[in-house]
């Protein structure tokens, strides 16, 4: 049986990779943001490209906090760059 938050997680990542391919970042965007988050460079967004994103988010190593959501958002990609 698939508990309550189980289907919230996936609904989370759902909502984020659909965030980000509404971004409509080009493959080459994609890659070079997978190749900086550690995820395998495939030029779209999927859901290791998410988990990457999220598990880069929530990084204790930074010094300004982030919101964990996986979301390439304007937050995300201005630190990243």
């Amino acid at each position: 049986m698939i508990g309550v938050e189980q289907v919230i997680n996936a609904l989370n990542y759902l909502s984020a990779i659909d965030y980000n391919q509404k971004k409509y970042y080009s493959g080459k965007a994609i890659r070079i943001i997978q190749k900086r988050m550690g995820a395998i460079e495939t030029g779209v967004c999927d859901f290791q490209s998410v988990t990457a994103v999220y598990n880069w988010q929530r990084s204790v190593m930074r010094l300004r906090p982030l919101t964990a959501d996986g979301k390439f958002g304007p937050g995300t990609l201005g630190i990243l760059i």
